[in-house]
């Protein structure tokens, strides 16, 4: 969880503050499924985990994400994690 606790960091602090925990369950989740399926999935998850987490700190750093509401942040992080 370390690796994802860092990568977290590329996200803006309010946003961690207010979503982290909820992020770091839903990841810790998605590794255990991945887990079991085999290191295929685990890579996979990592993949997109990796490349989610870049594209998001690169459209929080330009301004593009501003006001959304939980729900709408929720999405918004689900989906560029899952590319």
């Amino acid at each position: 969880m370390g690796l994802y606790r860092s990568l977290l960091k590329l996200l803006p602090k309010d946003f961690r503050g207010d979503f982290g925990e909820e992020m770091e369950a839903v990841f810790d989740a998605e590794r255990e499924d991945a887990r079991r399926a085999g290191r295929v999935s685990v890579l996979k998850l990592w993949s997109r985990t990796v490349a989610g987490m870049l594209r998001g700190q690169s459209r929080f750093g330009s301004g593009v994400v501003s006001g959304f509401s939980r729900t709408s942040a929720c999405r918004a992080v689900v989906t560029l994690q899952s590319g």
